[in-house]
């Protein structure tokens, strides 16, 4: 087990989902990678990533402009 992983609880968090034998270090647009560079296509993301995709350039612009104006 690597030492990524010993850290992630095993008991599921909902007992729907089986969870995965790897560590996801990031994500762009439907792709996720873990945390050996390997990349794979996330068919089992959230509803908002369903439309979106991981780290849109889009919404990340619009929150840091959002956060930006509310900083005093």
């Amino acid at each position: 087990m690597r030492a990524e992983q010993s850290k992630v609880p095993r008991a599921p968090l909902l007992g729907v989902y089986a969870r995965p034998e790897f560590v996801i270090s990031h994500g762009k647009g439907s792709y996720v990678w873990d945390t050996e560079g390997r990349k794979y296509l996330d068919f089992s993301a959230g509803i908002a990533v369903n439309s979106l995709g991981h780290a849109d350039e889009g919404v990340l612009k619009v929150c840091t402009l959002s956060r930006a104006q509310t900083d005093v």
